[in-house]
C-alpha cells in the first residue's frame, strides 16, 4: 500500500486506526473521513490497488451474506433465539482483512530488478512458509 499512488492517504488511515485502537475509540466513526479519502484514491488508482479493491468487495459480499443469514435465523427462531451483538468482532475481522489485502498489495509492488534476485526469492519463500504455518 505504501508503494502506490495512495501512500499518503494510506499512512493517514493507518495512523488514524492505530490512534483509535490506542484510545479504544470507535475506529469507524473516528476514521470515516480518512477512510473515504483512501477509498477515493484507491478507486482513482484501481490498476495498482486491484487486489485490495477485490478483497474489499469480497468482504462486503461476505458481510451482506452473513447479515442476510443472521436475519433469516432470527426470523426462523424469533422466540427462542437472541443473537449476541458481534459488531466489534465484525469490525476487527474487516480491519484484519483490509490489512491482509494491504499487505498483499505491498507484496505485489516489487521492483522487477530485485524480484529475481536470490535475496528476494529467499524472502518470498520465507513469507510463504510463515503464512502457511499461521493459517488455521
Amino acid at each position: 500500500m505504501k508503494g502506490g499512488g495512495c501512500k499518503e492517504a494510506f499512512v493517514a488511515w493507518e495512523e488514524c486506526v492505530e490512534a483509535a485502537e490506542k484510545e479504544s475509540s470507535d475506529m469507524v466513526e473516528r476514521c470515516f473521513q480518512v477512510t473515504a479519502n483512501l477509498k477515493k484514491c484507491m478507486d482513482a488508482h484501481a490498476d495498482y490497488y486491484a487486489p485490495v479493491l477485490q478483497a474489499e468487495q469480497a468482504v462486503s459480499d461476505h458481510a451482506e451474506a452473513a447479515i442476510a443469514s443472521d436475519v433469516a435465523d432470527k426470523n426462523k427462531n424469533k422466540d427462542s433465539y437472541a443473537a449476541p451483538s458481534t459488531s466489534s468482532n465484525d469490525d476487527k475481522k474487516v480491519h484484519a482483512v483490509a490489512l491482509e489485502a494491504a499487505s498483499a498489495a505491498d507484496e505485489r509492488y516489487v521492483d522487477k530488478m530485485t524480484a529475481s534476485s536470490p535475496a528476494a526469492i529467499d524472502d518470498s519463500k520465507e513469507k510463504e512458509m510463515v503464512t502457511e504455518k499461521v493459517k488455521p
